[in-house]
């Protein structure tokens, strides 16, 4: 897992990681990708982690985006730590209006009834990070990414935050998000690892995740700018700081 602490069962000790996290939030900001050149630099960081994990194959323009990069109801963040660029992570919102998000493609049949059922999923994917600050920061990163999905959650309110994920990432999901697994792996296409649909009920761990995750709870200015604060593509990023203090819990306090 890296060199923080591990509990007596081998998982990241949470209240040793959750203070870092806290602390490292301070240092984060998180951009909504909306130029060309923003885009282009988070393409070909995705196309770096994936092939650095056999991920994906090898491709003659070294980036890695697909159709849903476009849609209306799907969010490119950039995040920066110290003002650089660290990672990555693609959000889709989906509602039984907006039924095109990336899990749909090969898990509709698992999600057709959670949609006709009125419900909104959050579908966060595309997840990647420099290895150099992964080594830096070990475990750490994944989590702060995660956090953007569950700020576009608290958002819209949604049900619940879905994932498809590789085997050795499903722990982490579990982990973070109580998230279960929905039926058997299948193969993603432009992906070489099969994929596993995990579940989280947003909404039913909502005020415990932030119990042991403090750094998870976010500002209405944040959450407004993730989702409202995108401007033109010639425009400039937005900027969304997390320096404002954020509440602490009482005392009882790893992609895709």
């Amino acid at each position: 897992m890296g060199a923080h602490a591990l509990a007596s069962d081998g998982s990241p000790d949470v209240g040793s990681m959750a203070a870092k996290l806290l602390r490292l939030l301070d240092r984060v900001d998180y951009r909504v990708a909306v130029t060309d050149a923003d885009r282009e630099d988070i393409f070909r960081l995705r196309y770096e982690s994936y092939r650095r994990e056999d991920g994906v194959g090898p491709r003659f323009d070294r980036r890695l985006s697909d159709r849903y990069d476009d849609l209306d109801n799907t969010t490119i963040v950039a995040m920066y730590i110290d003002g650089e660029m660290a990672g990555t992570v693609r959000v889709s919102v989906a509602t039984a209006a907006h039924p095109e998000f990336p899990a749909m493609e090969v898990f509709s049949d698992l999600l057709d009834p959670h949609l006709a059922a009125g419900k909104t999923l959050v579908d966060p994917t595309r997840m990647a990070a420099r290895e150099d600050l992964s080594r830096t920061y070990p475990g750490m990163l994944p989590y702060m990414m995660i956090r953007v999905p569950w700020m576009i959650a608290e958002y819209f309110n949604a049900d619940a935050i879905i994932a498809g994920v590789r085997a050795e990432h499903r722990a982490f999901y579990r982990r973070t998000f109580g998230s279960r697994q929905l039926g058997e792996p299948r193969l993603y296409p432009t992906l070489l690892k099969p994929q596993y649909l995990t579940y989280g009920e947003y909404r039913l761990v909502r005020e415990s995740v932030q119990q042991r995750w403090p750094s998870f709870r976010s500002t209405a200015f944040e959450r407004r700018m993730l989702v409202e604060g995108q401007t033109p593509p010639v425009a400039a990023a937005p900027r969304i700081s997390t320096a404002a203090a954020l509440p602490l819990p009482a005392a009882n306090s790893a992609m895709v």
